[in-house]
């Protein structure tokens, strides 16, 4: 009971962080269908202000840390990378897709370009096959 408790209290000043708070903002106002646009120059600022606090902060971590602490943690996160591409990659290959590489995309339209339905124009690229 004790770990739940300080779990929800913690909890609870987490979500009193700025990042939290844009972060389940952005995820309510997603989920509600809004429309919201953010400047260009506000958006940029904001996003380099938070990597600003996620890498100050992470780096005043790794400064207090034990190295010895950290590296085996670190090489569990590296061992788990390389498997989930592995896994990825010979999982995946299951479910392959035809090989693209006999397409190639023209940026002049093609005889029979139609095939999709659509009328060929200039600025219109459908794939062929690449005579060998």
């Amino acid at each position: 009971m004790e770990f739940l408790l300080d779990f929800l209290t913690r909890f609870a000043a987490q979500l009193q962080s700025p990042t939290l708070g844009f972060l389940i903002g952005g995820a309510v106002l997603a989920a509600l269908g809004s429309r919201l646009e953010v400047p260009d120059a506000i958006y940029k600022f904001i996003v380099f202000m938070l990597l600003m606090k996620i890498g100050l902060k992470g780096g005043m971590k790794i400064r207090e840390a034990d190295l010895d602490d950290m590296l085996l943690p670190a090489l569990f996160a590296v061992l788990i990378g390389v498997i989930i591409v592995l896994l990825g990659r010979y999982t995946l290959a299951i479910f392959r897709q035809p090989d693209l590489r006999e397409f190639t995309l023209s940026p002049i339209s093609a005889p029979g370009a139609d095939w999709c339905g659509e009328k060929p124009s200039r600025f219109h690229s459908a794939p062929h096959r690449v005579l060998q």
